[in-house]
């Protein structure tokens, strides 16, 4: 099957909708990290849904830089202390690191709850199902809404895109890295890719595989 074929019939499979639409990118502040700077970022990913946004740099930008996306695994968000570790090391490295709260978790949970977990409860599965909007294909198109958004910055080198992720992250960045073109690479931790996935594992993942 041609490759751009098995892409479309992939994100028809993930419910995940064509690309487009203003991106509305709202600056929030920034936080001093001393060789680092975290901006705050808010953008539209679609109608109805804003994606919270940090983005680690370096302090002095010289030249375009390369940049990965980070997509969390369970229960993290964009402020859990081990991600923010990660963006800082990262932007030390002269790279640009993104990180969006994923779907129910801090500024994207009613109530500002992290390590919620929220998008795992069954009733959430079952209607994002039902409207043809599988959990999965929501991670993905937010991460790639995050792509569209480094695209938009003009000292981000577009031809050196990433993604990275573990656990649920991880298998959300090895369906990005397969369905986006404009990545270059990614790292693909605490997840396999294998047919006992199809009937073992969260809903969020283990559906997705098994179709």
């Amino acid at each position: 099957m041609d490759a751009e074929v098995l892409r479309s019939h992939l994100l028809r499979l993930l419910g995940v909708p064509a690309p487009g639409g203003p991106l509305l990118p709202d600056a929030r502040g920034e936080l001093d990290l001393g060789p680092v700077v975290a901006e705050k970022w808010l953008i539209q990913a679609e109608s109805g849904s804003r994606l919270p946004l940090l983005l680690y740099r370096p302090r002095e930008v010289t030249g375009k830089l390369p940049a990965v996306v980070i997509t969390c695994g369970h229960g993290s968000s964009k402020s859990v202390p081990h991600l923010g570790y990660l963006g800082q090391v990262y932007a030390r490295l002269g790279l640009v690191c993104l990180i969006a709260d994923p779907l129910g978790e801090e500024e994207r949970h009613l109530t500002g709850g992290m390590g919620t977990r929220a998008h795992d409860a069954p009733q959430v599965a079952y209607q994002c199902e039902l409207q043809a909007r599988p959990v999965m294909g929501k991670f993905v198109f937010d991460a790639m809404r995050s792509l569209d958004f480094l695209t938009t910055l003009p000292w981000i080198d577009s031809q050196r895109l990433a993604v990275a992720g573990n656990s649920l992250g991880g298998a959300v960045a090895g369906w990005v890295f397969a369905l986006e073109p404009r990545l270059r690479a990614a790292i693909v931790s605490g997840w396999g890719f294998s047919d006992v996935l199809t009937v073992y594992g969260k809903h969020c993942t283990r559906v997705p595989n098994h179709k």
